[in-house]
């Protein structure tokens, strides 16, 4: 409990499946944002690198050509799949504001306290969805 004799906050038992399903359905997406973002980010990184020593000159022996030509096709490869990669995580993004938007209606639960506690937290009874 704090200080004020308010608890830190309050644990909620008896929680519906629909109801826990859809926090764990928004807490595994953030996480897989997280780390999809974490991924986007080294990957473009790696591109920009490529981008960068990427001959922009053909030489003149055969062979020098084509290695010049796939470290060329590699970065823009490099390039093309962050791209992509930024694009799926956008499509990530919309789908956690849109179940950021259901959060209410999906997690609205009628609960009474129970007069328990635990570890700072008051302990709440749900007895159903409205």
């Amino acid at each position: 409990m704090r200080r004020s004799g308010r608890p830190d906050g309050i644990l909620v038992k008896n929680l519906p499946d629909p109801v826990r399903n859809f926090l764990n359905r928004k807490k595994q997406l953030a996480a897989d944002i997280n780390s999809f973002s974490d991924k986007v980010q080294a990957d473009a990184s790696a591109a920009a690198r490529a981008q960068a020593v990427a001959p922009t000159y053909a030489g003149t022996d055969p062979d020098t050509i084509d290695a010049q030509n796939n470290q060329r096709a590699q970065a823009n490869l490099m390039t093309l799949k962050v791209k992509e990669e930024q694009a799926e995580l956008a499509k990530m993004k919309n789908a956690m504001s849109d179940l950021d938007a259901e959060t209410a209606a999906q997690t609205t639960v009628m609960a009474f306290p129970t007069g328990q506690f635990f570890g700072g937290f008051e302990i709440w009874n749900c007895v159903g969805m409205p």
